[in-house]
């Protein structure tokens, strides 16, 4: 009996099925398949702040030192800064308000022509913000000396200050 199972165990051993192989294939710069041994992994892009992608005059101001902002200089850009915040809250409480017009009521419908019309006025007040971001960022960026402005670039592009 003790041969028996001795015998079982190591047929069982001997008949298990042996790692998989994978075959993989990449195409190369041509465009032609190649066998490789694993796939590569897409390289990674870290990911950009939204902060970053549509930058605000605070930007600068939380930088100041790194910067070397000159005390004129953090003056003009603390006068636009606040010039932008109470902007930006006016804006978003407009949309805010227009986003709230735009929902139907609980249990109706609305057709998408009605959800069009009523979302029109939120996408204009949308645009007008991005607009005055903008405007408030390139006068941000004048207060700035030349080698300030590339730091900025640079960090917005992705590098460091």
């Amino acid at each position: 009996m003790v041969v028996g199972l001795v015998a079982f165990g190591l047929y069982g051993y001997l008949s298990q099925p042996g790692p998989v192989k994978t075959n993989y294939y990449e195409a190369d710069a041509s465009g032609n398949l190649k066998l490789v041994d694993r796939p590569s992994l897409p390289a990674r892009k870290p990911l950009v702040p939204l902060s970053r992608l549509k930058p605000e005059p605070t930007m600068i101001l939380e930088h100041a030192t790194v910067l070397r902002l000159q005390p004129a200089q953090s003056a003009k850009l603390d006068v636009l800064t606040k010039t932008w915040q109470e902007r930006k809250e006016a804006f978003q409480r407009q949309m805010g308000q227009e986003q709230k017009t735009a929902q139907p009521a609980t249990g109706s419908r609305t057709s998408l022509r009605n959800l069009k019309v009523d979302l029109a006025e939120y996408s204009r007040l949308s645009v007008e913000y991005d607009l005055e971001r903008q405007e408030l960022w390139g006068r941000s960026l004048a207060v700035l000396d030349a080698s300030q402005r590339r730091r900025i670039e640079r960090f917005l592009a992705g590098g460091t200050l």
